[in-house]
């Protein structure tokens, strides 16, 4: 479940982010290049509106997380465990284009998300999501970030 977790987190971050970032001609700035590498989590900020009013905000802590975009396409996620990464067994592909992230895995269809930011230090991944239920017009938002660390 912790693999889930992770990748999960890495990947329901991307997926969510389309509506979140704002569509503009910036998108063709980002450097794929900037985005091999290995990630780090710093933190992620939950925001929860019901009809425009915040009724819950969170925080969690990342910095057990990491995830890995190859240069061959392959997206790997690690998990910090007593102190040691270890590799999860959960592999994915990963492609970029016109300002959306795409991944694929066996366990998920195709996973479409913006990136907000992403240069050789720091990546951050938005999620932004509604539903309408009863009449109420529900947003989810969270921001995740994650900085470059060396391997």
């Amino acid at each position: 479940m912790k693999t889930l977790r992770i990748i999960g987190m890495a990947v329901v971050a991307v997926i969510m982010s389309v509506n979140f970032a704002a569509c503009g001609d910036d998108d063709d700035d980002v450097n794929t290049a900037d985005l091999v590498g290995l990630w780090e989590g710093v933190s992620s900020d939950y925001v929860e509106k019901a009809n425009g009013e915040v009724v819950y905000t969170d925080t969690d802590d990342l910095s057990d997380v990491r995830m890995k975009f190859n240069s061959d396409g392959t997206l790997v996620g690690y998990e910090k465990v007593n102190g040691v990464w270890i590799e999860e067994d959960y592999v994915a592909t990963w492609t970029y284009k016109d300002g959306k992230l795409y991944a694929t895995s066996e366990d998920a269809e195709n996973v479409i998300g913006n990136v907000i930011e992403v240069n050789s230090e720091r990546l951050v991944i938005g999620i932004h999501e509604t539903e309408t239920e009863d009449g109420v017009k529900y947003e989810y938002q969270d921001t995740s970030t994650y900085k470059k660390v060396k391997e």
